[in-house]
């Protein structure tokens, strides 16, 4: 059986790619979250959802790339928690 579908909301019968946006890009995007509408089809919705889901992961990655070139650093998932890194992790570029 298939789990839960990740980044997936259905509301009024419409469906939707939703991704969280972190804390730190909030003032960046203006949202906590981004969504992308998918249609009222399931089936067409389903098949849409990736690639919708890689878009909205791109504008976090671009959001976090100017955060980054405005001096603005933040341990990511690479870091350990309080090891007192910030600088930019080269494989994120």
């Amino acid at each position: 059986m298939a789990g839960k579908l990740r980044h997936w909301k259905e509301k009024g019968g419409r469906f939707y790619a939703r991704l969280a946006v972190p804390i730190h890009l909030q003032p960046a995007l203006g949202k906590s979250e981004l969504l992308e509408p998918l249609g009222a089809d399931r089936k067409t919705a389903l098949r849409l959802h990736p690639a919708a889901v890689a878009r909205l992961q791109t504008q976090i990655m671009q959001a976090s790339r100017q955060a980054q070139g405005q001096g603005v650093y933040v341990t990511g998932a690479g870091a350990s928690e309080g090891d007192g890194d910030t600088s930019p992790n080269p494989l994120d570029v």
